[in-house]
């Protein structure tokens, strides 16, 4: 079986492997690909295991990152967003399970941003719900030991500007589930599918305080849930899926 591996694109039908970057039939299986103002960044395993790597589109240029599990440990490294730069993602490490990263790009500036669950339990669910708005990136996380589930975060690249936006499910439940939307920005708000026991799933928005996170409509009146789904902005209006008693 041929590796999966990254391949460059500059003309069509002369399409080749960036790297290889485990030599032979094994696969380095590159998934969750952004690009940082011109420096692709991506997970790929090899001899170290799962980690982060980046690159410049030439294979002396794409290299591992940092080596956040030492070995052949895996830091399982997901969910990616941009801010000022700079590369936030989730990884775990050998005190702490899927927390918030940071990476300029380098080993040394590659650090662990705040550990939101300070245990070897996760805070957060991988690669699930993560937009950027006036320069502060949004996510989904939980706080197993406060018994919170999945609710909306901040941060601004800072430890002490990454926090809970509002509890809007309080206790384990939680306001969100992995297969919820991915939330979007529209007109200086973040638009996203959220659940309470009073409202089921429908469509909130947020300005990133607690008084400016709401409900937009409780589309599905009462306990039923609407439950949005792929929120899309075109021709400056937001479109979205989502179901009512009366219209399917």
């Amino acid at each position: 079986m041929g590796e999966r591996a990254l391949e460059v694109r500059r003309h069509p039908g002369r399409d080749r492997r960036l790297k290889d970057i485990i030599s032979g039939d094994g696969d380095s299986n590159p998934y969750s690909l952004k690009n940082i103002n011109g420096t692709l960044y991506f997970a790929a395993t090899d001899s170290a295991g799962t980690e982060r790597w980046k690159s410049n589109g030439t294979a002396a240029g794409t290299t591992r990152v940092k080596d956040i599990v030492p070995g052949a440990g895996s830091s399982w490294t997901g969910m990616l967003a941009e801010h000022g730069g700079s590369l936030l993602f989730t990884a775990s490490d050998a005190t702490s399970a899927r927390e918030l990263w940071k990476s300029d790009g380098t080993a040394g500036g590659t650090v662990l941003l705040k550990d939101l669950n300070p245990d070897t339990r996760p805070s957060t669910p991988g690669a699930v719900g993560v937009a950027a708005l006036d320069n502060v990136a949004y996510f989904y996380a939980g706080q197993d030991e406060n018994a919170l589930g999945l609710e909306l975060w901040r941060s601004d690249g800072t430890a002490a500007g990454t926090y809970r936006v509002k509890d809007i499910n309080p206790g384990a439940g939680g306001a969100f589930s992995p297969w919820f939307a991915a939330p979007v920005t529209y007109e200086g708000a973040l638009y996203f599918a959220a659940t309470t026991g009073a409202n089921g799933i429908e469509l909130w928005k947020s300005d990133g305080t607690d008084a400016g996170t709401v409900l937009v409509k409780d589309i599905y009146a009462g306990v039923g849930s609407s439950s949005p789904s792929q929120l899309t902005v075109s021709d400056g209006l937001l479109f979205f899926r989502a179901w009512d008693p009366s219209g399917g």
